[in-house]
């Protein structure tokens, strides 16, 4: 089983044709019916799409982790709770 969280700014907001932000996740499980599950979503919000990340990371992941995970942003790390907490 492997599950991937991806989170990444396009660069292409000036042209209109695409988001700025994509957030991708992916679920493999060799023992489902369904190996493989996909989500894409996307937003032209920073604020949003970080939420929309720490909230497929909160849901997502229930052991091996700590509930104080951490996202690098450039070259500063952020506290989950802290995206979810701006977000309210």
């Amino acid at each position: 089983m492997g599950r991937k969280f991806m989170l990444w700014k396009t660069n292409k907001e000036q042209s209109g044709d695409y988001p700025v932000f994509v957030f991708h996740y992916s679920d493999f499980s060799s023992s489902r019916a369904d190996m493989l599950k996909t989500e894409i979503i996307v937003s032209n919000s920073e604020t949003q799409i970080q939420k929309v990340f720490a909230i497929e990371l909160v849901d997502n992941i229930k052991k091996g982790w700590t509930q104080e995970a951490k996202v690098m942003r450039g070259e500063r790390i952020i506290s989950i709770n802290d995206i979810l907490e701006k977000g309210k």
